[in-house]
């Protein structure tokens, strides 16, 4: 979100701003490309204001269903491509990797007592069964909360407690799979090497999504204005 965006956010007030807010997490979990879904979050601020100024209530101004109102407008616009959830998927991936260690050496330092695994300064020596059961856990969270912004405009009550429940089963079931399969296996790993690595790819797939983004834009509004052209 662009500085401009950001401040026209703020103006809303707080019932606005609830309701802008639950549309961009609709259509994020619908793959919008990126640059469309800005162009799109950047009209809606416009028009909430706009109504705000006017003292009309913005839900009633798009038809009093706003759940509605986001399905036409994800059927109107240009998907993410291929490339473009490949590399999304990449960089949640990288970002894991990144945070896994050293949440693992923080633990540690902070819980000794309480912690399989042993630091000694940047290095990290665990056990491996130990940083996949956390590595899944905070997969597990993710898509959790994918799955709560896909049912944004569900009853949170029954979309948590689904997804509680799935989580729970996760955790239990690969927790009794990987010490039969992955055992005793230790694996030992430099702090700052790790983050380094995992950071410079984190970093070129948040670019290269960027540029993808941009692209497929770019072709889509080409797309549209020649149709345009060619209809008048």
């Amino acid at each position: 979100m662009d500085k401009e965006l950001s401040a026209s956010m703020k103006k809303l007030n707080k019932e606005n701003r609830r309701v802008i807010m639950k549309m961009e997490q609709y259509m994020e979990s619908r793959y919008i490309n990126e640059i469309a879904g800005e162009d799109i979050l950047a009209d809606m601020v416009g028009m909430a204001l706009e109504y705000q100024e006017r003292g009309e209530p913005f839900p009633e101004a798009i038809g009093g269903d706003c759940e509605a109102f986001c399905r036409e407008l994800v059927r109107n616009s240009p998907r993410q491509s291929p490339i473009e959830r490949v590399l999304s998927v990449l960089r949640w991936l990288m970002l894991f990797s990144m945070i896994l260690m050293p949440s693992l050496w923080l633990i540690e330092l902070i819980f000794p007592k309480y912690s399989p695994s042993e630091a000694d300064g940047f290095l990290l020596t665990t056990r491996a069964a130990f940083a996949i059961k956390y590595y899944i856990l905070m997969f597990i969270l993710v898509v959790g909360w994918f799955f709560v912004r896909m049912y944004t405009y569900k009853p949170m009550k029954y979309v948590m407690g689904t997804y509680i429940g799935i989580f729970m089963l996760f955790f239990l079931f690969t927790d009794g799979v990987l010490r039969y399969i992955v055992k005793d296996y230790v694996i030992s790993v430099n702090i700052i090497v790790w983050v380094a690595a995992f950071g410079a790819v984190l970093l070129l797939c948040d670019v290269l999504k960027r540029l993808a983004a941009i692209t497929v834009a770019y072709r889509k509004r080409k797309e549209s204005q020649k149709n345009n052209s060619s209809g008048s």
